[in-house]
């Protein structure tokens, strides 16, 4: 059981008013909803955070919190902010930081769920920030307490998924543990089936890949995942190009999924 390993159990698997470069807001208007601005502003900030733009990544989150102060998804992807700079840089700054954060998201999600188990909001929240901690932990070199936060993000997933079958965002997490529990050797795939987690390798593809297309929130790490997938397991250059392409001509100022393949963030295997 090796960093790689546990780096792949990530992954599971999102007011300050805007600077000048969102002052053409679409959404300025009342026209939207509330839930349609806060997931424009979720998404936007995503966008920012995975461009290295995390200040103005900051700004979309926070105008998403100041409309809906509460919102565990987007405070999930704001804290990923200090996660991702914490893996690029390996500043304990930034690490205090995110486990501050999380933590709290952890406080807020738990106490929604002692109100309603059935709360699947709750549950996917959970099922990611976990998702994070484990990649976190991995990129930290504390291994076991990846393994175990990897654990409980893949209970939340499964939880998620019982509730309500159609969380379309959910299949990225849960493609991301049915793949890497599925392609590991059959002395590792027993001890993760000890534990209650078990894997398909062919199932974990067809969720990355529909997550990829039908998904909002995670179709953009799905196809990096797709891509290192590809690359590193299957040493298929072809299709990994091919899933990195998409991702990049999807914007191609995405130059954070450019440094974690370089630093082999999700590499597994040796």
């Amino acid at each position: 059981m090796n960093k790689y390993f546990f780096n792949s159990l990530f992954f599971l698997i999102f007011g300050i008013f805007l600077s000048a470069d969102a002052k053409n807001d679409p959404l300025s208007s009342n026209t939207k909803s509330i839930d349609e601005k806060v997931k424009f502003y979720t998404i936007e900030g995503m966008k920012s955070s995975f461009s290295e733009n995390f200040d103005l990544a900051f700004q979309y989150y926070d105008s998403a919190l100041s409309i809906d102060k509460n919102n565990l998804r987007t405070r999930v992807y704001k804290s990923t902010v200090y996660l991702y700079k914490f893996i690029l840089t390996k500043n304990d700054k930034y690490k205090e930081i995110y486990l501050n954060e999380s933590d709290k998201i952890t406080e807020s999600a738990e106490k929604l769920l002692s109100q309603n188990e059935n709360d699947v909001k709750a549950l996917a929240s959970l099922a990611a920030n976990f998702g994070y901690r484990s990649m976190f932990y991995a990129n930290d070199d504390s291994f076991l307490r990846s393994a175990w936060e990897g654990k409980l993000s893949y209970d939340y997933l499964k939880a998620t998924l019982e509730k309500n079958p159609d969380e379309i965002e959910a299949l990225m997490g849960m493609g991301i543990f049915n793949y890497s529990i599925g392609a590991v050797d059959s002395k590792m795939k027993s001890v993760m089936s000890f534990i209650g987690m078990n894997g398909d390798k062919k199932k974990g593809i067809e969720q990355l890949k529909t997550a990829s297309e039908k998904a909002e929130f995670t179709k953009f790490e799905a196809l990096f995942m797709l891509s290192q997938f590809y690359k590193y397991y299957e040493k298929d250059e072809i299709m990994a190009s091919e899933y990195y392409n998409k991702l990049i001509s999807e914007n191609p100022t995405f130059s954070l999924f450019k440094k974690l393949d370089e630093l082999k963030v999700y590499k597994f295997s040796n």
